[in-house]
């Protein structure tokens, strides 16, 4: 009998120890935090971007918070920029989700993930060579990417 309940107590610990848990949370068709023009071209990429903001939760303190808009906006943002020249994601999906061993250490996180949407020509910086041009086969694989200057930019726009 005593072998019996502290298997039992042992596989509740264990299993209590090796929890997690995400859930999806949010889905969007397009979704940005970046300002950008509607009417110009833009390609969707067929790479899936994944962005994420972890906190780390050490005994049972976390680290920060997770379900804050700057957090969010930080995944968001880590998405975009996985891909050079994206402007927005589409066919997005946000997920929360945490693990924890229990008065040892966790982590929660929030997770973005989306098909990046490129500007075919943006800036990418203030300094003088801050510019590309990417271009584009018929399936949308990126096939050129070349630094461009201020004026084949401004050309490039009209």
């Amino acid at each position: 009998m005593k072998r019996i309940t502290f298997l039992t107590l042992a596989l509740i610990i264990g299993s209590l120890a090796l929890s997690s848990c995400s859930r999806r949370t949010m889905d969007f068709t397009l979704l940005s935090t970046k300002n950008f023009n509607y009417d110009k071209n833009y390609k969707v990429t067929k790479a899936r971007n994944t962005g994420e903001f972890r906190v780390n939760i050490i005994v049972v303190f976390p680290t920060g918070n997770v379900r804050t808009d700057e957090s969010l906006k930080e995944a968001i943002d880590n998405a975009i920029e996985a891909t050079p020249g994206a402007v927005a994601l589409t066919n997005v999906v946000i997920t929360y989700g945490r693990w924890y061993i229990p008065l040892i250490y966790g982590q929660e996180f929030v997770e973005v993930k989306g098909d990046a949407v490129v500007d075919v020509t943006a800036k990418v910086s203030d300094n003088g060579n801050g510019y590309f041009y990417g271009e584009y086969d018929e399936n949308e694989n990126l096939i050129d990417f070349k630094t461009i200057d201020e004026n084949e930019y401004i050309k490039l726009q009209d």
